[in-house]
């Protein structure tokens, strides 16, 4: 295959380079899992609350009177699986009828017509997909405000002599695993989910950097197979999230929340105070038809009881390099102050130029009370770890099927482009072209080659 074919093939096939379809796991499975809230009966992992009838393989099979459940118990707050069984032999009920029949796969005998029967064991529901649609995106402003000893009591943390981690996380939740990634002002050791008393639901410890999240600067991982109790959980927006460092009093903590413009997101910026408290994030969407923004801000930590309803907030966004320009400055008000957590919303008209900048994350958000409060951040490509990827084939109007490879790019901490390519069938060809195309898919397709580089 000569080098103008092998430029053709990527030229061809890189254009329709996509994301996936949720958030991927990038690297490794984000960390070693603790005893995880679930259970294993021989080789099959049982889901927290689920019932099976004991099946013991051959000569034996299923035992249909032999109940099993896969029960929580807590071991030092953390929440774990036990398999319990028992013999339900016992607590079939009278039948109603002269005649009861034992049909297959059943232990008691019943008439036609009796039901609650305990040897019938609840299936679990199928995935509900419009369910999961409303529960998808979440966010979380993670700050070290309180601490919680051994007896899950949670008491305001001191942080004298301390460091002052701050963190934000998204999570997307897609067939029963949710998949989270975070930006903090430190790499930490371990993520812990735990419900409003403080039991330790699942545990992980991260690994060292990835390749990824080096050069991301990010946090990534996943939690599989969530039970259906827990998901309930997230859907009602009473699960959190904490991130642990080698001292436990260092661990900073915050709740998993719903917010409608994730699906848009485009930019993340962490926002921090002088207060271990005082953090919060930018979710930041653009348009480039006509160029705008619009920002999300969800923070924590700048006010306090004495503040009034009707509360005003000023947001501005503005260059970091050289002279500092003002792109953006807005005051939103905020109806009810919370001490916990409050959301501004604004948008504005911005031009190319700036949203040039932005991509360049040369950007900062900045958000200022009336009293003299503030929290400030560096837009940054959005926090969601993503991974872009692609198969390579030969164009269709050409003979040689044996001319393979695979394609694949993120978004580094500094907003430039990191792709690899890997070509199969091609014998050390001198030089190799490649060229990165943009495509539109708009009403009138348009393409636009951003990068041509000769390999």
């Amino acid at each position: 295959m000569d080098v103008k074919l092998a430029t053709i093939v990527l030229f061809s096939v890189l254009a329709t380079v996509s994301p996936r379809k949720h958030s991927p796991l990038i690297g490794d499975d984000g960390g070693r899992r603790t005893q995880a809230a679930e259970c294993q009966f021989g080789k099959t992992l049982k889901e927290l609350g689920s019932t099976w009838f004991a099946d013991l393989g051959p000569p034996f099979g299923v035992m249909y009177c032999i109940r099993c459940e896969c029960v929580p118990y807590h071991r030092k707050r953390r929440v774990v699986g036990k398999v319990h069984c028992r013999n339900i032999k016992h607590e079939c009920p009278k039948p109603s009828c002269d005649e009861p029949v034992l049909a297959p796969d059943r232990c008691c005998k019943v008439c036609p017509g009796d039901v609650n029967s305990p040897d019938v064991v609840e299936e679990q529901p199928p995935i509900n997909v419009e369910e999961e649609k409303h529960m998808k995106h979440f966010a979380a402003v993670l700050t070290s405000k309180m601490t919680m000893d051994t007896e899950g009591v949670t008491t305001p943390l001191t942080t004298d002599g301390n460091p002052d981690y701050k963190a934000t996380g998204r999570f997307t939740f897609h067939r029963r695993n949710l998949y989270y990634s975070f930006y903090a002002t430190a790499r930490p050791r371990g993520v812990q989910f735990v419900d409003m008393r403080g039991n330790i639901l699942e545990e992980q410890v991260l690994t060292p950097y990835s390749k990824y999240q080096n050069d991301t600067e990010k946090v990534c991982g996943v939690w599989r197979r969530i039970p259906r109790e827990y998901r309930r959980l997230i859907r009602e927006e009473r699960l959190q999230v904490t991130l642990l460092w080698e001292r436990a009093e260092l661990a900073i903590t915050g709740q998993l929340y719903r917010f409608r413009t994730l699906a848009t997101e485009l930019y993340s910026a962490l926002l921090e105070g002088p207060r271990p408290n005082v953090a919060g994030t930018a979710i930041v969407s653009v348009s480039t038809q006509a160029p705008s923004i619009h920002l999300t801000v969800i923070f924590t930590g700048i006010f306090d009881s004495e503040d009034m309803a009707d509360s005003p907030v000023t947001v501005r966004l503005q260059s970091t390099s050289g002279k500092e320009k003002i792109v953006l400055e807005e005051m939103a008000r905020v109806e009810k102050p919370s001490s916990d957590i409050n959301v501004i919303e604004v948008r504005s008209a911005v031009s190319n130029a700036d949203l040039n900048q932005m991509s360049k994350q040369r950007l900062s958000v900045t958000i200022s009370t009336k009293s003299g409060q503030s929290m400030s951040g560096l837009v940054r490509t959005r926090t969601t770890c993503e991974l872009f990827h692609t198969p390579l084939s030969s164009p269709p109007d050409n003979d040689d099927k044996k001319t393979s490879g695979m394609a694949w790019m993120y978004i580094d901490k500094n907003g430039a482009l990191k792709y690899h390519v890997r070509l199969n069938g091609i014998a050390q060809p001198d030089m190799l072209g490649l060229d990165l195309v943009i495509s539109s898919e708009t009403k009138t397709p348009l393409s636009a080659v951003v990068e041509r580089r000769l390999l």
